[in-house]
């Protein structure tokens, strides 16, 4: 099965491996939840199974798997509860929204993400120094990075004036708190280098073509993504343009 086979069974859909047949050689093997978009199943699960090979552990006899996919941000709560459910030992989780979901499904068990936009201003944690509470991973944004991103592409081409900003305002019906401080952010730096900012807000994967038409119609130069969950689990919908500075980053496409 190739990999668009893999993700369009995917969606739509909830892919489940349960415990009894991962790990019938021991009843005591530590119990790994993982749930992740179905922007990119396949590599994920190929990833942890591996894993193991490189530890002393061995997947089927001393540690096992179940896995959950989601198709809509909407399915994060209910996939993280079955999770909780199964009692795994710890949560890991592909993004900060999905960490959302599972802290707020248990605070006693682990939860560990892949990647999050901002985990203090997502309330995930604390603070980065002491991060309290069951949640611990990777956090990629900061504010001097959001405004740095405006001023690399304006490094790069001094003419600049009109960038798009692909972002989400809100995520399955809540105010999504990292959108609006990045956006405040780039908003500040886009007034100290003489930039117009477009937005480009996303509510459904569905979204992405009319907001790239309004964006070559408004002749933007450049785009900016945001910490977005539908850009992440709709990759395949994104434009692709040359010379690319991302990584919820910036673009600079021929438009």
């Amino acid at each position: 099965m190739d990999r668009r086979t893999f993700v369009r069974t995917a969606a739509g859909a909830v892919l489940v491996k349960t415990f009894p047949a991962d790990a019938q050689s021991s009843t005591n093997a530590p119990r790994i939840g993982y749930m992740t978009d179905s922007s990119r199943p396949q590599s994920d699960v190929e990833a942890l199974q591996h894993a193991p090979a490189r530890t002393p552990l061995r997947r089927g006899h001393n540690i096992a798997f179940a896995w959950r996919f989601a198709d809509t941000p909407e399915k994060y709560a209910p996939l993280a509860a079955e999770l909780v459910a199964l009692k795994v030992d710890v949560i890991v989780v592909r993004t900060g929204y999905m960490a959302l979901a599972a802290q707020h499904a248990t605070k006693n068990i682990p939860v560990v993400m892949v990647t999050s936009g901002d985990a203090v201003q997502q309330g995930l944690v604390a603070s980065l120094a002491r991060p309290r509470g069951n949640v611990t991973g990777l956090t990629a944004i900061s504010p001097d990075l959001t405004r740095k991103w405006l001023e690399l592409l304006k490094e790069f081409r001094p003419e600049l004036a009109r960038v798009a900003v692909l972002r989400c305002p809100m995520v399955a019906g809540q105010p999504n708190a990292v959108d609006q401080f990045q956006w405040r952010e780039l908003q500040g730096a886009a007034d100290a280098l003489g930039l117009h900012l477009q937005s480009l807000e996303v509510r459904h994967p569905s979204d992405f073509e009319a907001l790239f038409t309004a964006a070559v119609r408004e002749r933007a130069e450049a785009l900016v993504t945001l910490d977005c969950v539908y850009t992440n689990m709709a990759q395949t919908q994104v434009p692709d343009p040359p010379r690319r500075v991302t990584g919820s980053g910036c673009e600079q496409p021929d438009w």
